[in-house]
């Protein structure tokens, strides 16, 4: 099934043309490296799929209710953003759902009949959401990253962090936040060989489709199963 889809795309930047007539596809599950020469458009690209940028004409369709993560070269947060702050908004449905099993299962306590019935089904349907959000335990899961991460002191703001470790709570937060397409532009940047080595096999893990665009070409290789490159003249070569 189509995931997400681009047609008629076209992106000018004053005098130069960078696409035209454009047309992508990524399908569900799928696992996409996006590669070509220095200024050929490759984040471009990459922006105006995710949302993040508008070009001068597209069609854009997203599979309905599909969740779309964008995680740039340099990640941007909001002023006064700590790394608790951040982590906990990309599991803010998780603890949503959470809350409201916790809610029904105090309520279930209190009622009988054709009311009682209900609740439980209720608490079926939030416990599979839950699940597939990523389990019952939420903090250990954001700890568990962070830790790998080599990020310590979650009250700490993200502005007083290196750019290093400004990398690794955005791709924290990507991670935790478990997308049906992540879009991930050079992601190893700042990470050392361990890091890079754990964090492919966190994305070789995921269930989500991948976007990527990356220099290590072992990386690429070792994640993706179709490349599509971009041509001079702004074409693409899946």
């Amino acid at each position: 099934m189509t995931l997400l889809r681009a047609v008629d795309l076209r992106l000018t930047f004053d005098d130069r043309v960078v696409f035209d007539g454009l047309e992508f596809v990524i399908e569900e599950g799928e696992r996409v490296g996006l590669v070509g020469p220095n200024g050929s458009g490759k984040s471009s690209l990459m922006k105006v799929l995710a949302g993040a940028m508008k070009p001068d004409a597209m069609t854009r369709q997203v599979r309905k209710g599909a969740k779309v993560r964008y995680l740039p070269q340099e990640p941007v947060f909001p002023e006064g953003a700590t790394i608790r702050s951040e982590l906990e908004i990309a599991q803010a449905e998780l603890k949503h759902a959470l809350d409201e099993h916790a809610r029904v299962s105090a309520e279930l306590a209190h009622v009988t009949g054709p009311r009682h019935d209900k609740l439980m089904g209720e608490l079926q349907s939030l416990g599979d959401r839950i699940e597939r959000l990523g389990g019952w335990d939420t903090e250990h899961r954001a700890r568990r990253l962070l830790d790998r991460l080599g990020v310590k002191d979650w009250e700490r703001p993200v502005a007083e962090l290196s750019g290093g470790n400004r990398k690794r709570v955005a791709i924290a937060r990507a991670l935790l936040e478990r997308p049906d397409l992540l879009l991930l532009d050079e992601p190893t940047n700042h990470l050392d060989a361990d890091t890079v080595d754990w964090l492919e096999d966190e994305l070789d893990a995921m269930q989500g489709a991948l976007l990527l665009v990356t220099h290590d070409r072992y990386f690429l290789d070792d994640l993706v199963d179709r490349i599509v490159e971009i041509e001079p003249g702004g074409g693409l070569v899946s």
